[in-house]
């Protein structure tokens, strides 16, 4: 049985310009940061990092960051949303709320930045940005897997507030 969408409202996918992208990623439904997110996120960094190069050379081996185009942080931006929607279905609802709201503020705060945007030499921002928000997702998602509701926990004090059905249960409104 393949996985439900967790959800589709809010952070549509990300128009790629025709540039050349650095490389290609698994789709929409081939898209997964699981088992270990952690993993996932350094093996795609590793790959724009050989194929595009570091931002920094005097940065050392481990900490560098890859020079992104517009067009690798809208590919990267994707494919981190359709991992989502594919992998939280598969952990606590309540730590998948938090996450997914986490990744929808970073689409629409990079959606705003790269507006209008349309040389690659003002990517770093948005690069910078995108590395990131990425490393939160990955943080909360590899602490959602080993110790499930402690992402949401930690997020919402407010708890039965803001843990409302359409935020545990996008995909269900």
């Amino acid at each position: 049985m393949s996985p439900r969408p967790y959800a589709g409202r809010g952070v549509p996918a990300l128009s790629v310009p025709g540039r050349s992208v650095a490389i290609t990623l698994p789709g929409q439904l081939d898209a997964t940061l699981l088992p270990d997110p952690r993993a996932a996120v350094a093996s795609l960094r590793q790959q724009f990092l050989t194929a595009r190069g570091p931002v920094d050379s005097k940065v050392p081996p481990g900490h560098e960051r890859p020079r992104l185009t517009i067009a690798d942080v809208k590919v990267i931006a994707n494919f981190v949303t359709f991992a989502l929607r594919n992998d939280l279905p598969t952990i606590d609802p309540y730590d998948a709320a938090v996450i997914w709201e986490k990744w929808r503020v970073a689409v629409g705060d990079l959606r705003d930045l790269m507006r209008n945007v349309d040389s690659d030499a003002q990517a770093l921002i948005a690069g910078t940005v995108l590395d990131h928000r990425t490393w939160d997702i990955e943080a909360s998602l590899t602490t959602a897997l080993a110790h499930p509701r402690e992402v949401f926990e930690h997020y919402c004090p407010w708890r039965s507030d803001w843990a409302t059905f359409e935020r545990l249960h996008p995909e269900a409104v």
